[in-house]
C-alpha cells in the first residue's frame, strides 16, 4: 500500500475519480516531420490567398456585412491554428537540428580530451600539432552551416530540401514513416 497519498489513487474509480480516456495526440512525439510542414506551409498559403481574396467587408450591402465577416473570421481562425501547427512543427525540426550539432560537439570534446589524456601520460612529444587534431575532427565531424544562431535558415534549407523530393529534408538519421501524411 502507499503511504504518500499525494501518489496513491483509490482502487475503485468512483465520481470525479473516473478513469477518463485522454485524447490521442502527437505532443509526446519529438520527431521532426518535413514533410508535415511542408503541407502546412502550402495549405497556409492557399488559405491566406482566399482570404486576401474575399471583398472588402465596407464594399457590401449592410445585409450580407455580419455573414462576410463571419466567414473571414471562421477562415482566419482556421489559419491561427495552422500557423500553430508549422510554428510546432519547425520547433521539433530546430530541435532536432540542434541536438544533433550539440551530439556531435560533445564527440570532438571528448576526443580531443582523450587527445590530451593520451599525450599527459605519453611524455614523448606527439606526431601532430593539436591545433591540426582539433580542426580535422571539427571537419569530419561538424556539419559545414552551424544551426545554433542559424535556426530559420536551417528550417528554410531543410523545407527546401523536401520540396526537392527528399523526404527527410537532409535530416541526417532520421527515420520518416511510410504512410503519406
Amino acid at each position: 500500500m502507499c503511504d504518500d497519498s499525494l501518489f496513491c489513487f483509490p482502487l475503485c474509480y468512483k465520481g470525479k475519480y473516473m478513469l477518463k480516456k485522454s485524447r490521442r495526440t502527437d505532443v509526446e512525439d519529438l520527431t521532426p516531420n518535413p514533410r508535415k510542414l511542408l503541407q502546412i506551409g502550402t495549405e497556409l498559403r492557399k488559405l491566406n490567398k482566399v482570404i486576401s481574396d474575399l471583398t472588402p467587408v465596407s464594399e457590401l450591402p449592410l445585409t450580407a456585412r455580419p455573414r462576410s465577416r463571419k466567414e473571414k473570421n471562421k477562415l482566419a481562425s482556421r489559419a491561427c491554428r495552422l500557423k500553430k501547427k508549422a510554428q510546432y512543427e519547425a520547433n521539433k525540426v530546430k530541435l532536432w537540428g540542434l541536438s544533433t550539432e550539440y551530439d556531435r560537439l560533445l564527440f570532438v570534446i571528448n576526443a580531443i580530451k582523450e587527445e590530451i589524456m593520451l599525450r599527459v601520460e605519453d611524455s614523448s612529444p606527439g606526431s601532430t600539432n593539436m591545433t591540426e587534431t582539433l580542426e580535422r575532427l571539427i571537419e569530419e565531424t561538424l556539419v559545414p552551416s552551424p544551426v545554433a544562431g542559424q535556426t530559420s535558415n536551417f528550417v528554410n534549407k531543410i523545407l527546401e530540401n523536401t520540396g526537392r523530393g527528399d523526404p527527410t529534408g537532409g535530416l541526417v538519421g532520421l527515420r520518416v514513416p511510410t504512410s503519406k501524411m
